[in-house]
């Protein structure tokens, strides 16, 4: 028994030292949809947002860009970054939003359908909104292939182009993931 006290004091002692480090865990309700209003509100002011999605569904870029809208009326002063594109097609990206390139050289010089492959129409209305209101887009992804080389030979397996695809600090995922 003094045994599994002394654990239970270790497990609580390490959840205490986690718990400074990290926000305590919050959850959502479900069953009690939140208004546009109520999501704008809570997340007006906070220096990171995520808006996630599922890829093929419509509605939730809908989502996604009215929340973009509504978060720009509040304040200007914001960048979108966009997983789908890797990151050494940003001056492309820029060339767009900037009114340099139209959307069908942007679509090329990115090479969006083999970067990505969802469907355009889908993401089409973010960065119409972007490049109308001239907001920042960042590209934040790798290169394709990429995720799948690490996989095969690790990190210090990379060609060393490969390596410089990747951010200069990685955390490494734990266990679990």
């Amino acid at each position: 028994m003094l045994r599994c006290s002394r654990l239970a004091a270790l497990i609580g002692t390490a959840c205490l030292a986690v718990a400074q480090d990290f926000p305590a865990p919050q959850a959502l309700d479900l069953d009690t949809p939140l208004t546009i209003d109520k999501v704008v509100s809570q997340l007006s002011g906070k220096r990171v947002v995520f808006i996630g999605e599922t890829h093929d569904r419509y509605d939730h870029h809908l989502n996604q860009l009215e929340t973009i809208r509504r978060l720009h009326q509040l304040d200007s002063n914001f960048v979108i970054g966009v997983e789908y594109l890797p990151a050494q097609v940003q001056a492309n990206v820029d060339d767009y939003i900037e009114g340099r390139s139209t959307e069908d050289q942007f679509l090329r010089a990115t090479d969006y359908f083999r970067n990505w492959g969802y469907d355009y129409r889908l993401y089409a209305p973010i960065f119409r909104f972007a490049r109308e209101q001239r907001i920042p887009v960042r590209a934040l992804n790798v290169p394709a292939g990429l995720p799948s080389a690490v996989a095969k030979v690790g990190i210090k397996g990379l060609s060393e182009q490969q390596r410089a695809a990747l951010p200069h600090e990685i955390q490494p995922a734990d266990e679990a993931y």
